[in-house]
């Protein structure tokens, strides 16, 4: 980093845990000025200032998504950096796709960090070591589409055609043709390998708790009301 260069920084975090470390890494190192503010509601005109915007998942895509095509993106907003516990194959792919700049993992270390934003500000994309490694170990796979993603975690929840089609508000048969396509580009023989290929690729999560309901399109997720954030940005249930 230049001495005679300061680095602008925007800290946007739902959890208050994160954003508080984030803002304690930061300001220790010269040459950097943090801010930190709650990740609800819209970009505000000092936000946009900053040289980087480091935000959780949800925050960080909602925020390209909002301001691309404006008059002043991308030249005058800042690099989002995406620091977040999802280290899903997909989730990664997604993020990139939308045009965040980089992406890391919450457990990263701090000159990790600090490296992350100075590359961002060069002008550099940046991904922590984990999620690079990811990121070469799906080179050469063929990526399914969001509706076969869709598809495939409702297999892995166990359901029948029947009950993805009823879901995701198509037909059985269309769900047949995209089982179909999901074994073919996962290179598995059953539905049952295909999720544990798919679980091994860290297209989706390791079972847990069992979920009560089948999953819902991305469509229908999209169109459900975001949730209400305090002053801290946590989510309220009011």
């Amino acid at each position: 980093m230049r001495a005679e260069m300061t680095i602008e920084v925007e800290v946007a975090h739902c959890d208050p845990v994160i954003a508080y470390g984030l803002m304690a890494i930061l300001a220790g190192v010269p040459g950097i000025n943090a801010r930190m503010r709650a990740s609800g509601g819209e970009a505000s005109l000092d936000m946009m200032k900053a040289d980087v915007l480091i935000a959780d998942y949800d925050f960080a895509t909602q925020f390209i998504r909002r301001h691309k095509g404006s008059a002043w993106y991308p030249t005058r907003a800042p690099r989002v950096l995406v620091m977040t516990a999802r280290d899903l194959e997909w989730d990664v792919h997604q993020a990139m796709s939308v045009g965040v700049h980089g992406y890391m993992i919450c457990n990263c270390d701090a000159p990790e960090l600090i490296a992350a934003v100075e590359k961002l500000v060069e002008g550099s994309p940046y991904v922590c070591k984990s999620i690079a490694q990811k990121l070469v170990n799906s080179l050469g796979h063929e990526a399914l589409t969001q509706r076969e993603m869709d598809v495939l975690q409702n297999v892995a929840l166990g359901l029948g055609n029947q009950a993805i089609a009823e879901a995701l508000g198509i037909s059985a048969g269309t769900i047949k043709t995209h089982v179909s396509a999901i074994l073919s580009k996962l290179r598995a023989a059953t539905r049952t390998e295909a999720v544990a290929i798919a679980r091994a690729r860290g297209l989706i999560g390791v079972p847990g708790l069992r979920h009560a309901a089948p999953v819902l399109s991305a469509g229908a997720l999209a169109s459900m009301p975001a949730p209400r954030l305090d002053r801290t940005g946590i989510a309220s249930p009011y």
